[in-house]
């Protein structure tokens, strides 16, 4: 670029941050006269001369910055006229701003309806409220209507059990299923509603319950086999697979690389290089995360429960994604810290040997897997180090990354039991 576009350009966005600056020292003054309005006194005629003057000056400013952009980038003799125009008028009521001024907005009014205007929508909220929202919420939560407090548990205890206690969690209404077990849904909605809707209770009520901390893996010769196949009374635990998101915050909380800020703003679709929860990726009908996509991420159309699908896809992405394998080295070093920890061995370097592995494969079981390996499986992960130890001479920690890697891959990895 010529140094006379360079100038138009500096010229331009000097304007801009006077018209910024402008607009940032009146909001002091318009907030003056609107604290008269919110306290339903009259506004003095000097606050709303101030606030009207200050609003102009914005104005004026705003339309000077907007003029030598345009000349900046030459944008025809017509626009840059038109503007010019705008600026002599914008000036000529900078002389006498009168008293009249646009108050600042918190938030807009929904619109009620398509026919209301924008002036209606730009009005202050009213100072008291209609009340319908109040009286809805009271209906809803009345003890007289159980409806509210049955769905709710139902959705809690299917997040908590692996299945809900009425099949269909978006219909209760007569073309809907019977609950599994009535009795159950009922105490709990009472209790419910009768501890002030209290969501802490309820979570807490059912982990603490024996059948939260029933297994998922009851004897074969165990007679709820033949009086339930279905569990349809919660006789043991129904495994679940953990939704996309724990399963990719699991990876980077076990790496240690996991960011548990909270707030802040969305991380977009293709950073792949993100360390956030992954709540916070934007997901939309059209464009979501490639890994949370595979293991079932939430359908933005509908709340009600959420998808489970088992596809090759899966076990696909765990074995060949990017972030598998790169959190796969970081895990094993974690477990490796930490058994130098235990043991009070200075150096990762040393921990290497065959007594070392079956101490690794223990606590990499116990850390992945919730569950320490069988004599069988110690031995089989012990032989295979040892394998790829000499594979790798070179690189002996490969060997663990290769462990881990193959552990993330188990089925229990992805499995609430």
């Amino acid at each position: 670029k010529s140094p006379e576009t360079l100038a138009k350009n500096i010229r331009a966005h000097e304007s801009r941050l006077r018209a910024l600056r402008s607009e940032l020292a009146s909001i002091d003054t318009l907030v003056e006269a609107m604290r008269d309005l919110a306290e339903a006194n009259p506004v003095t005629e000097a606050k709303a001369k101030a606030a009207a003057k200050a609003q102009a000056e914005v104005a004026h400013l705003g339309a000077i910055a907007e003029l030598q952009s345009l000349q900046a980038q030459n944008s025809g003799v017509d626009k840059i006229k038109a503007q010019e125009a705008k600026v002599a008028e914008l000036a000529k009521k900078l002389t006498n701003p009168g008293k009249s001024f646009k108050p600042l907005l918190g938030s807009y009014k929904a619109k009620e309806n398509n026919q209301e205007s924008q002036e209606s929508v730009d009005k202050p909220f009213p100072r008291e409220s209609t009340g319908r929202r109040t009286a809805l919420a009271k209906w809803m939560t009345d003890k007289a209507h159980p409806l509210t407090a049955r769905v709710i548990v139902n959705h809690v205890w299917a997040r908590h059990m692996g299945q809900p206690l009425v099949p269909s969690v978006f219909d209760f209404g007569r073309k809907g299923k019977e609950p599994l077990n009535q009795e159950l849904l009922d105490w709990l909605a009472s209790d419910l509603m009768e501890k002030g809707y209290s969501l802490r209770h309820l979570h807490r009520l059912i982990v603490t319950s024996e059948a939260y901390a029933l297994g998922a893996d009851p004897a074969p010769d165990h007679p709820g086999w033949k009086l339930d196949p279905e569990n349809k009374t919660f006789w043991h635990k129904t495994p679940q697979r953990l939704e996309s998101e724990s399963v990719r915050d699991g990876l980077l909380h076990l790496a240690g690389s996991l960011d548990t800020k909270v707030g802040g703003p969305t991380i977009p679709t293709a950073d792949t290089q993100a360390t956030r929860r992954s709540l916070y990726f934007f997901h939309s009908h059209n464009e979501d995360q490639r890994f949370l996509a595979q293991f079932d991420s939430p359908n933005v159309l509908d709340c009600y429960r959420r998808e489970e699908s088992i596809v090759p896809q899966q076990a696909l992405t765990l074995f060949n994604s990017k972030i598998s394998r790169e959190l796969s080295q970081k895990i094993a070093q974690q477990i490796g810290s930490m058994e130098n920890q235990g043991n009070n061995q200075g150096k990762e370097n040393n921990s290497f040997g065959s007594r070392n592995d079956a101490a690794f494969v223990e606590k990499a079981f116990c850390i992945l897997l919730g569950q320490a390996p069988t004599p069988a499986e110690r031995e089989a992960c012990v032989q295979a180090l040892q394998s790829w130890t000499k594979e790798t001479p070179k690189d002996p920690a490969r060997a663990r990354t290769n462990l881990v890697h193959t552990l993330i891959n188990h089925n229990d990895f992805i499995t609430l039991r």
